[in-house]
C-alpha cells in the first residue's frame, strides 16, 4: 500500500521492524520513521499488520497503557481481525477516529492501489480520508457505520477464500497426479462451472513456479482461526471452517507456513514445501523435479 500512496503523491512515513522492509520504503519514495514518532505526528495512521497481537503491540505498551497518539489523528485498521477486536480498542484509543478497513487482493494488487476494501465507521471520517482509500484501493464497499461491520464481511470472505483454496489446491494435486497439462487444464476449466478466482491463484501459482509467497498458508490459517471463534457464538455449522483449520494447521505444522498458497498441491501431494513445480513424476520419498 506504500507504493500506491507514493505513486499518487502522499508524503508517507513507515515503520517495519525489517530492515529490507525500510530499504525498500526509502528507495521508493517513502521515509522511514521510528514508532513512536509516527503515532504521535501523522494525521492519518494506516496499520497494515498481520494480527490483533501486532496491532496491540503498535498501540499499546508493555503496561496496556495506550501510546501518545495524535489526538486528531484518523486511524485505519486494514488488517484481518475479529469483529469484536476493534470495538475492544476504539474507546482505549479515543479522542482518535478509527476506521475499520481490511483489504483484499494480495500483495501484488497492493502495489498497483487495487486491493478491494470493506469499510465501516464514522461517515465524516470516511470522507476525510477518501484520497487514501482512493490510492489504494480500486473498489471500496462501503458497509455500514459500525465498527466490525467491515470486518465481518472481509470474515465471511476468508471462510469462502479458505475453502475454495482447498477445493482448488485437491483438484490440482489431482490433476498433477493424473499428469494433466495445467494451462490446458486452466483454459478449460477457466470456462467451466468450476471456475473460481482462487483455482487460477494455485494453477498459476504452480505454472509459475511461484517462489516468494503472495498469499503465505500460516495468513490462512490466522484468519480461518478467526472465523473459528466468530462462529462458535453462532448456531451455524461450519463443517468447512473446521476442516479447513484441520487442513492448513497441519500444512503449517509440516513446514508449509510461509510458503505460497499454491503450495498447499505439494502438501496433498506428500511432497517437501520446496518441490512446488507441477511438472513433477510420481516417486515416493525419492520425488524430484524433473
Amino acid at each position: 500500500m506504500a507504493n500506491a500512496l507514493i505513486a499518487k503523491g502522499f508524503d508517507v512515513v513507515g515503520f517495519d521492524p525489517a530492515e529490507e522492509a525500510q530499504r525498500w520504503l526509502v528507495a521508493n519514495g517513502g521515509r522511514f520513521g521510528e514508532h513512536d514518532q509516527i503515532l504521535a505526528d501523522c494525521p492519518t495512521i494506516v496499520l497494515a499488520v498481520v494480527d490483533e497481537e501486532q496491532i496491540r503491540h503498535i498501540l499499546f505498551d508493555g503496561k496496556n497503557k495506550v501510546r501518545q497518539l495524535n489526538s486528531r489523528a484518523n486511524l485505519l485498521c486494514t488488517s484481518t481481525v475479529s469483529p469484536t477486536f476493534l470495538q475492544e480498542i476504539a474507546p482505549k484509543v479515543a479522542p482518535v477516529s478509527l476506521l475499520d478497513a481490511p483489504v483484499s487482493g494480495g500483495a501484488a494488487r497492493a502495489l498497483k492501489g487495487e486491493l478491494a476494501m470493506y469499510l465501516s465507521g464514522d461517515p465524516q471520517v470516511i470522507a476525510d480520508v477518501r484520497p487514501i482509500l482512493s490510492a489504494v484501493s480500486s473498489q471500496v464497499f462501503e458497509v455500514g457505520d459500525s465498527l466490525g461491520t467491515a470486518s465481518t464481511f472481509k470474515l465471511i470472505n476468508q471462510i469462502l477464500a479458505a475453502g475454495n483454496l482447498l477445493v482448488a489446491s485437491e483438484a490440482v494435486a489431482l490433476a498433477e497426479e493424473a499428469g494433466i497439462d495445467l494451462p490446458s487444464l486452466s483454459s478449460v476449466i477457466g470456462a467451466s462451472a468450476g471456475h473460481s478466482w482462487m483455482f487460477d491463484n494455485v494453477a498459476s501459482g504452480r505454472i509459475e513456479e511461484i517462489k516468494a509467497a503472495r498469499s503465505a498458508v500460516s495468513i490462512f490459517l490466522k484468519d480461518i482461526k478467526i472465523a473459528q471463534a466468530f462462529v462458535a457464538g453462532s448456531a451455524v455449522r461450519s463443517p468447512t471452517i473446521h476442516n479447513a483449520a484441520v487442513v492448513l494447521n497441519d500444512a503449517v505444522n509440516r513446514g508449509f507456513g510461509s510458503a505460497d498458497a499454491a503450495a498447499l498441491v505439494s502438501y496433498l501431494r506428500g511432497m517437501d514445501p520446496e518441490l512446488k513445480s507441477y511438472n513433477v513424476h510420481k516417486g515416493g520419498e525419492n520425488e524430484r523435479e524433473v
